[in-house]
């Protein structure tokens, strides 16, 4: 038997999580879970461990809230940045941008005998936007 095994059962049924007992007695995770995967744990240790699991939520759900509004703040920074480096485009910009969105988005014609028009799918509204400029402006 490992010599610390006695210790991380004890550590355990006082409601003390993975992580916390891996810090104290220095045996990995994945051994201490072995150690303790059918321990029956007595009700008040169970209690705190769902209270330190429901801290940990709590805190994850707050940290991730945050970084997503600086993600946010950021993007934005990075848009109004670029958009005063990126001047409008040329007519013969427009025509390859184009061109190019139709090759990729376009739907194609299978049958020489049936025309269908032009049809154009894309989920971005800015693409559509874009593709639309240039049928008005080229086409």
């Amino acid at each position: 038997m490992h010599p610390k095994y006695q210790e991380v059962i004890k550590l355990r049924k006082r409601g003390k999580s993975y992580r916390e007992i891996a810090k104290i007695t220095d045996v990995s995770k994945s051994l201490i879970s072995q150690w303790c995967k059918n321990l029956k744990l007595p009700l008040f240790a169970r209690k705190i461990l769902e209270r330190k699991t429901k801290a940990t939520l709590f805190q994850l759900l707050v940290a991730n809230e945050c970084k997503h509004r600086k993600v946010q703040v950021e993007n934005r920074k990075i848009k109004m940045n670029a958009a005063v480096q990126i001047y409008p485009f040329s007519k013969y910009e427009l025509l390859l941008i184009g061109a190019a969105l139709y090759w990729g988005e376009g739907y194609k014609r299978e049958s020489p005998r049936r025309y269908h028009g032009i049809c154009f799918v894309n989920s971005d509204p800015n693409m559509v936007r874009l593709f639309l400029r240039f049928l008005r402006e080229i086409i």
